[in-house]
């Protein structure tokens, strides 16, 4: 991010583990090892989610009772109404923009 952190994000952990979430931890594509633009050595695919949880270049999961603490997951990415000014959001308070409709 904007400050040198590392990218983190999270996905309810209901469509990580669902038997329709249909999560992959993907290390190779068509038989191949996964090529290092989409992601080598692992990446995750999240289907029907924003693309930003498509994560690349993957280096821990963690299962935790909350959203991540990262800023893209917790200051950005989210659905705010585009009226408001930036500096009044409590950004704490927004859904994730994947637990929009």
């Amino acid at each position: 991010d904007m400050r040198g952190e590392p990218y983190r994000v999270s996905i309810p952990v209901e469509k990580a583990m669902g038997v329709d979430g249909d999560v992959l931890l993907a290390y190779e594509m068509n038989g191949e090892p996964l090529p290092r633009d989409h992601g080598f050595p692992l990446r995750v695919v999240v289907p029907g989610i924003a693309g930003a949880r498509n994560v690349k270049w993957l280096a821990r999961v963690r299962v935790r009772q909350t959203e991540s603490d990262g800023f893209w997951q917790r200051e950005d990415y989210k659905l705010v109404n585009p009226m408001s000014k930036p500096e009044t959001v409590d950004y704490s308070i927004v859904s994730a923009i994947q637990e929009t409709p």
